[in-house]
């Protein structure tokens, strides 16, 4: 799962709780696509999928909870 800004803050999107939402990797890649936000720091214009993230489930206070190693 991922973060995204529900409305991109290139396009005057806050970093706010209200505007963030969690996304299944490769609907971040494609929401990102379609969104008109995607490249515009580096300019890159094209989705490639993401690296493989190796990552680690544990309990913690009753919550099941993820990091990445």
């Amino acid at each position: 799962m991922e973060v995204d800004h529900k409305i991109p803050k290139s396009q005057g999107g806050k970093d706010s709780y209200n505007n963030w939402q969690l996304l299944h990797r490769h609907c971040h890649d494609t929401k990102t696509a379609t969104d008109g936000s995607y490249g515009t720091k580096s300019g890159c214009k094209s989705v490639e999928p993401k690296p493989p993230v190796n990552s680690e489930w544990f309990w913690e206070n009753d919550l099941l909870a993820m990091r990445y190693v």
